[in-house]
């Protein structure tokens, strides 16, 4: 046996924790300002292959002061909405490792009350090698 056990990533999915701050263009214009930027925010994120593009809780965009700059219809199952664009800073936790995206769009979403704070869309995983092991447990994400 491997140890792994599959039920937390059959019951929670592929998670990733990121930081996500303010991109280095409104971080400039805060030190002009003499203004302390805001931190970047950590938090999970969930892996979603079926997700176009990724996605942030529009909660953590407003406390960075983030302000959207396009509008773009998003689909769900469910219904089709106008969601913001949002310039962010983004850096994914790869165990030891980190890759930072120095500015990537992400759409704003309400994820009030769930478990995870945003989806690593496919913009991303297009740069990536992604392996689900679901029997293991486990999954593998390596950059390019």
């Amino acid at each position: 046996t491997t140890g792994f056990s599959p039920v937390p990533m059959a019951n929670q999915g592929p998670l990733l924790t990121v930081l996500v701050g303010p991109p280095p263009s409104l971080t400039a214009w805060y030190q002009e300002q003499n203004r302390t930027p805001p931190p970047p925010e950590q938090f999970n994120t969930l892996i979603d292959t079926g997700a176009t593009r990724t996605t942030v809780d529009v909660e953590i965009l407003e406390k960075l002061g983030v302000k959207p700059v396009d509008w773009v219809e998003v689909l769900s199952p469910n219904q089709s909405m106008k969601n913001g664009v949002y310039p962010v800073s983004m850096t994914l936790v790869l165990g030891p490792n980190r890759l930072t995206i120095p500015t990537i769009p992400v759409i704003g979403s309400a994820l009030k009350g769930q478990p995870i704070k945003g989806l690593i869309g496919r913009d991303i995983l297009a740069n990536c090698v992604f392996i689900y092991n679901g029997v293991g447990g486990h999954y593998t994400l390596a950059i390019g």
